[in-house]
């Protein structure tokens, strides 16, 4: 009996293999491990951007501690200590914090039920210039000269904590960028040589015909 399938002209063999079954969930492996090499770089430079950033703030401020002298209120020697670093080279603003700002300042950590009798200190913020900061000494000798009682805390201490933990993070970052692109050209090299094995046959059958390179490939 003739069929109508017999007349319907058939699928001429490929030279070449059909694709291992495996190949798309390695394409995908390969793809995924990029993506997160991506991820891990932008993750590192954020990182390093922010902890420079925070830095430059904290180095930007300072803050001095006024203690009064006898006979004179908090509030008065606090103005005082302002008006003196206002007037001080490197310096942008000097502010005297009042007791409702001081109070903002702590609260975040005793709460509101105790800020009432709590004896708070008097503050002085001082913004200074970010291309030539005053230095807590200079400050200091300023106050000193004006017959004032204070400590200027130039935040250097927390500058160099927040510094170590930026080196910190961004080393990490970068460790984990490279571990990820390592992995990545590992999956690569691995799919390359997996190819070229499963096609050694076709290739150097194609080169016994006379194709060139270019042509295989």
């Amino acid at each position: 009996m003739i069929r109508l399938s017999d007349f319907r002209p058939r699928a001429r063999p490929s030279l070449l293999p059909p694709a291992a079954a495996g190949e798309p969930w390695l394409m995908t492996v390969i793809a995924v491990l990029c993506f997160l090499a991506c991820l891990t770089a932008v993750a590192a430079s954020a990182a390093d951007r922010a902890a420079h950033g925070w830095a430059r703030r904290l180095g930007a401020e300072a803050t001095v501690q006024v203690r009064p002298r006898v006979g004179e209120t908090g509030d008065t020697a606090a103005a005082r200590a302002a008006e003196t670093l206002a007037g001080v080279d490197g310096v942008e603003e000097a502010a005297a914090l009042d007791r409702k700002a001081a109070e903002d300042l702590v609260r975040p950590w005793l709460g509101d039920a105790v800020l009432p009798d709590l004896p708070l200190p008097h503050l002085v913020a001082v913004r200074l210039n970010p291309d030539a900061p005053a230095g807590a000494a200079t400050l200091s000798r300023a106050l000193a000269e004006a017959g004032l009682d204070a400590t200027v805390d130039d935040h250097s201490l927390w500058r160099g904590e927040v510094e170590r933990s930026a080196a910190l993070i961004t080393a990490l970052a970068g460790a984990a960028f490279l571990a990820v692109a390592f992995a990545a050209a590992a999956a690569i090299a691995y799919a390359t040589r997996a190819g070229l094995a499963a096609g050694r046959g076709v290739i150097e059958t194609l080169s016994l015909n006379g194709a060139t390179d270019g042509r295989i490939a």
